[in-house]
């Protein structure tokens, strides 16, 4: 979310997110591919399913 309060489009999600990856030196990966490397991090480390759901 912009400070307005607004959306952010993928676009602009997608830009943010690898600009952060390359100013912390990480290296540059889709949003998808981190999204399912995060789960599966959460799973293997037994972390609760209604967490890893978010509700």
């Amino acid at each position: 979310m912009h400070e307005t309060g607004e959306a952010f489009t993928i676009q602009q999600l997608r830009r943010r997110a690898y600009r952060l990856m390359e100013v912390l030196g990480l290296r540059r990966v889709r949003l998808y591919d981190a999204r399912s490397s995060c789960f599966t991090y959460l799973a293997n480390n037994s972390v609760p399913d209604h967490i890893r759901r978010g509700t």
